[in-house]
């Protein structure tokens, strides 16, 4: 988990943002079906990112502030 619901910032309005690391089988389509999923049982908006898809000082500060699940 990143973003503000890591940071303990979220609000009514926030999304769930995820970091997930995929077998290198899985598409774009399992991902997206992923969210889906989530949205459906958290009842809120889920925005999953691939481990792999920041560039690095993005990713640096995105898992500085990430909550392993």
């Amino acid at each position: 988990v990143c973003g503000s619901v890591a940071r303990g910032e979220q609000d009514d309005d926030s999304d769930l943002d995820l970091i997930v690391d995929m077998d290198e089988d899985r598409s774009l389509f399992d991902l997206g079906g992923l969210a889906f999923d989530l949205e459906e049982l958290l009842g809120c908006a889920v925005d999953v990112g691939l481990d792999d898809s920041f560039d690095a000082p993005l990713r640096e500060r995105v898992l500085a502030e990430a909550v392993a699940l």
